[in-house]
């Protein structure tokens, strides 16, 4: 089964896409796949951009990670889709006629 998976945003709402992937392990026998953006990063290396890593938060999407037996296989291109939308747009406001 593959999966598709948007995170909260608010840190202190995070706790409830742990749960639902915990709930969601319990109830599915098969093999799954999750493409999605859990709002987190497993790491401090991971992290880009001036914003402190909240290292609990960090730390509970490591075990809810471990607890539902996935693993970060990594991704191809860009890190941060919103960098693409802001280069976008910056591009599209300063187009010359």
């Amino acid at each position: 089964m593959i999966l598709l998976f948007y995170g909260y945003l608010k840190g202190l709402d995070r706790h409830l896409s742990w749960n639902l992937l915990g709930n969601l392990k319990l109830e599915w026998n098969m093999p799954w796949f999750w493409i999605g953006d859990f709002n987190v990063v497993l790491s401090q290396e991971q992290k880009v951009g001036r914003d402190i890593v909240d290292l609990n938060q960090t730390r509970q999407f490591n075990s809810a990670l471990v607890d539902c037996k996935l693993s970060d296989i990594g991704s191809v291109g860009y890190k941060m889709t919103w960098l693409i939308v802001c280069l976008h747009n910056f591009l599209q406001c300063h187009e010359t006629s």
